[in-house]
């Protein structure tokens, strides 16, 4: 008995506090609003989106798949997606750990944050690397104007930053 009052309150715990679990009704657009129910009244999470700025944010799984939705304080609008998921695939086929080829022209580096290769059909950037100093990985600064070199993708991101 003992037992069943213990399932059944880990239940109603696990369905009373929002989680990234899958939710159909978020629009996984930029500029899209959040629906009120999924923010916070105190946001607890933010990400990065350059050196001095971070916005709130909340994880969400969309058909099966986790992404991290960047959001405007005030409009509560999304103003970024990003995902790190394996799941995940662009529609020219690209996921977590292809690889692409970029010139040095085609990056989007964000000065000690990440730096992304060019848009997809779709609109995602894949995420690349990072842009920080003291990183063991490549340095992008170092990349030569018209040199094409292949990096693996680790994740991707849409929008504003």
């Amino acid at each position: 008995m003992k037992f069943l009052t213990g399932l059944a309150l880990s239940f109603l715990l696990l369905s009373t506090f929002p989680s990234a679990q899958t939710k159909s009704d978020i629009p996984l657009k930029i500029g899209a609003k959040l629906p009120p129910k999924y923010i916070p009244a105190q946001f607890t999470q933010m990400i990065t989106v350059d050196e001095e700025t971070g916005i709130p944010a909340i994880d969400v799984t969309i058909g099966d798949v986790d992404y991290t939705l960047g959001y405007d304080q005030q409009t509560k609008r999304i103003i970024s997606i990003k995902t790190y998921d394996p799941d995940f695939k662009t529609v020219n086929g690209l996921k977590i750990g292809s690889t692409i080829n970029v010139t040095r022209k085609q990056l989007r580096i964000k000065p000690t944050y990440e730096v992304s290769g060019p848009p997809t059909p779709d609109g995602w950037r894949p995420i690349i690397g990072e842009d920080i100093p003291f990183n063991d990985g490549y340095d992008f600064s170092k990349m030569k104007k018209r040199e094409t070199r292949t990096f693996k993708i680790t994740g991707f991101t849409k929008g504003k930053y």
